[in-house]
């Protein structure tokens, strides 16, 4: 079993957050054309990064790639589209951006990655509207939330989505959704994780005049995972009971998040399946027009591809304040802890003796980062970012030490 493939893919919900990360670090020079109106443009851009531990390796573990040493220097180039049309009561969003990556060491890596949203935002009457649209990103995977793996596998989503909204009272909405999503690996050995999901949504919210909203709502999705055997798959259904809020509490601050119960059945390996709370609540602070600072505590249960355990839990817990010294220069930081266990016996080997698996693993994941901007001239900006990532596990090699500089430039028109 591929410990490193099993592990990219549970974590996804954690590795969206280190994606997001990762992409306040590239060093863009960015330069943006309007084409003939102010809603449509076209941007170039250029950046570098350091990374001095590419592949998450334990100290004095060298990457069996044929190079001696962990660092690389990433070049980016790419090029992008934004596009916000609005026509009647109808708006059509885009935005697009491509990406081609290049490694100083290690160049079996390089790739053509980016993403892509496209939306219509349409809207019948006074009371029914919602959106409807596609989404697709392409990506190395992160090596974050594997284990000693430097294979190369770039990651493929393509969602395509459908929110209605009818206002049912005043004050009362009834929201839904439907939602096809597909995930494809290039790696051989991860290709069992390729998986497709159908997912449907029936919500009804509270909404204020002010745009405060809370409510409940039910959430299903199917998942089948096609490169598997018909006679023997991880095939299962996940559902969800939750309430969801975005409420200011005072003209400085505000909560925002999701809480709820969730269930997995599986079709066949019934032996996984499993149930438990799951949820994030998020509070934003503005103490002063310069200062915000943003809270978030989570807990999400993911699926196991192991023999002998079944889920991971993980608890994550961060923090990132931002301040505005002055009209040219922004100071920013996060600060985050993750700790992923995992557990829930499949009764198919003696997790007591078993060597091999994720049985009894436990991680705990923490980044600081700081950051700071400086505005030179209208269109011309100049950023240095820098964060530290740690990873301290009970299992042989599990451990990691990640230092990431940036220096960033961006020309916009």
């Amino acid at each position: 079993m591929d410990i490193a493939n099993s592990r990219r893919h549970i974590a996804t919900p954690f590795a969206l957050t280190a994606c997001a990360m990762a992409a306040t670090f590239v060093f863009p020079a960015q330069q943006a054309l309007a084409l003939g109106s102010d809603t449509v443009f076209i941007r170039a851009s250029a950046g570098l990064t350091y990374d001095s531990n590419l592949f998450r390796l334990d100290s004095g573990v060298n990457p069996s790639t044929g190079e001696d040493h962990q660092d690389t220097f990433i070049y980016r180039y790419g090029l992008g589209l934004t596009a916000d049309v609005p026509y009647s009561r109808q708006r059509f969003q885009a935005n697009l951006d491509i990406y081609d990556n290049h490694y100083s060491s290690f160049h079996y890596l390089n790739y053509v990655g980016g993403s892509g949203r496209a939306a219509w935002l349409w809207q019948l009457g006074d009371d029914f509207s919602g959106d409807l649209g596609v989404s697709v990103s392409q990506s190395l995977q992160n090596y974050s939330y594997t284990s000693v793996s430097t294979a190369r596998n770039v990651v493929r989503y393509i969602s395509t989505f459908f929110d209605p909204r009818y206002r049912i009272a005043p004050n009362f909405e009834l929201q839904a959704g439907l939602n096809y999503s597909t995930a494809r690996n290039t790696a051989e050995a991860a290709d069992v994780n390729d998986y497709n999901t159908a997912a449907a949504r029936l919500g009804l919210a509270y909404v204020t005049p002010s745009g405060n909203h809370v409510g409940l709502q039910v959430e299903t999705w199917k998942t089948s995972f096609p490169t598997q055997s018909p006679s023997l798959n991880n095939d299962y259904r996940d559902n969800r009971v939750s309430t969801f809020f975005n409420w200011a509490l005072t003209g400085a601050s505000l909560i925002d998040g999701s809480v709820g119960y969730k269930q997995r059945r599986h079709d066949q390996v019934t032996q996984r399946d499993f149930v438990g709370w799951t949820g994030s609540v998020g509070w934003t602070w503005m103490p002063t027009g310069k200062t915000r600072v943003h809270l978030l505590a989570a807990r999400d249960l993911g699926g196991v591809e192991d023999i002998a355990v079944t889920y991971a839990r993980t608890y994550t817990f961060s923090i990132n304040p931002t301040y505005q010294l002055s009209s040219k220069v922004t100071l920013n930081g996060t600060a985050q802890y993750q700790d992923l266990s995992f557990f829930g016996n499949t009764g198919f080997v003696n997790t007591s003796t078993v060597s091999g698996t994720l049985a009894g693993r436990n991680d705990r994941i923490g980044t600081l980062g700081l950051g700071a901007g400086y505005q030179v001239t209208r269109v011309f900006s100049l950023g240095l970012n820098y964060a530290y990532s740690q990873r301290n596990s009970n299992v042989v090699l599990g451990d990691f030490d990640d230092h990431l500089v940036s220096l960033t430039g961006r020309l916009t028109f």
